[in-house]
């Protein structure tokens, strides 16, 4: 059952990096986890840190990266193992697919914002995780996995559009009221996701 609930946030100003601040996160991760990020938070050092928390990650992979094979699997994904200075060697897997040309025709219907392009159904797209037996996470399970990702956006409208009575955020005087505010809000949004989440679960009769 999906909450769409906000387990953990970290606020900060802008001059702060949003690879920095997912560091910050590790605080919240637990054994047993799937983490899933987009490419801007690839980081060898970072992938390594969740591990040793017990949890595995899935990320979106830019092309170029991660292209020597040590191994191929049963799949058609493929294992690389990378050598850091000063590291344990870190061994990966490598997922890669492209759209179905109907699934990109009719994305490419749909409205685009002026940093979006629309999908090229002979692109090739990559993944990267932990997960290194095909046996338990298959390569399609996967992909189709990291594409219910992108419903973060769905629990971010909630708190950017729905919940604020305002469309104009409003002055305060310091950093610190408005931190007070935002994390608020985000409370907020856990506390009604939360009572949904009791609200749909199955009762036992006579409960």
């Amino acid at each position: 059952m999906e909450t769409h609930a906000i387990v953990d946030a970290v606020l900060a100003r802008g001059i702060a990096s949003e690879q920095a601040l997912a560091w910050v996160i590790l605080r919240s991760i637990q054994s047993g986890m799937l983490v899933m990020t987009d490419r801007n938070f690839l980081s060898v050092n970072w992938l390594v840190a969740v591990q040793q928390r017990g949890a595995q990650v899935l990320c979106r992979l830019a092309a170029g990266y991660f292209k020597e094979r040590s191994r191929t699997l049963c799949d058609g994904s493929y294992l690389v193992t990378l050598r850091g200075i000063g590291q344990a060697p870190l061994t990966l897997r490598i997922i890669e697919y492209r759209l179905h040309p109907l699934v990109a025709h009719d994305l490419a219907l749909l409205p685009v914002s002026r940093t979006c392009r629309r999908a090229d159904p002979l692109e090739v797209h990559r993944l990267v995780t932990t997960l290194l037996d095909p046996q338990q996470a298959p390569a399609l399970e996967l992909i189709s996995l990291y594409h219910e990702r992108w419903e973060i956006e769905l629990v971010i409208a909630e708190v950017k559009v729905h919940q604020r009575l305002s469309p104009q955020p409003r002055p305060r005087k310091s950093p610190e009221l408005l931190y007070q505010e935002l994390y608020g809000l985000r409370l907020s949004h856990y506390a009604v996701r939360a009572w949904m989440h009791q609200s749909a679960r199955p009762r036992r009769p006579g409960s």
